[in-house]
C-alpha cells in the first residue's frame, strides 16, 4: 500500500485496476477487475517463481496448469501479490516508481479487445 497508494493519488487515470493475488490463483483474480470485451494475456516467463512455489509443486504433487482449475497457477499467486493494469503508455514510469519506493515490479503482459466467441477466457497465461 503505501508504494501504491501516491501513484492513486498523483496517477489516477493511468492506474486502471488493481488486483490483489489471493486464494484462485493469477487468472481468477485479475480476471475479475477487467472489463467486459477485454482480455489479459500473461506471460509467465516475466518473473521468476519463488522456489517455494515449486516446493509445494513438486511435494503435493500438483500440476503447474490445470483446466480443472486445480494448478499452481489457478491456486496460488506463483510470487505475483498485486497486479497494476495500467496506460500501456505510462507503464515504464509506474514501474521505475514502484520501483524506487522498494517494490519488485515487473510487466506481466498486455492487456488486449476480447473477441466475440473468444473461448481464450478473461485472462490467457501463455509461456
Amino acid at each position: 500500500a503505501p508504494a501504491v497508494l501516491p501513484l492513486l493519488g498523483e496517477l489516477p487515470s493511468a492506474i486502471h485496476a488493481l488486483a490483489h493475488i489471493t486464494g484462485g490463483g493469477l487468472a481468477d483474480n485479475l480476471g475479475r477487475v477487467l472489463p467486459a470485451g477485454l482480455r489479459a494475456i500473461v506471460r509467465l516467463s516475466s518473473w521468476e517463481v519463488p522456489p517455494l512455489f515449486r516446493l509445494i509443486q513438486r511435494c503435493g504433487e500438483v500440476p503447474e496448469r490445470d483446466p480443472s482449475g486445480k494448478g499452481m497457477y489457478e491456486t496460488f499467486n506463483m510470487g505475483i501479490g498485486l497486479v497494476l493494469v495500467v496506460e500501456a503508455g505510462r507503464a515504464e514510469e509506474i514501474r521505475r516508481r514502484l520501483t524506487a519506493a522498494g517494490e519488485r515490479a515487473v510487466p506481466l503482459g498486455e492487456v488486449v479487445a476480447r473477441l466475440p466467441g473468444d473461448a481464450a477466457g478473461w485472462v490467457t497465461l501463455t509461456a
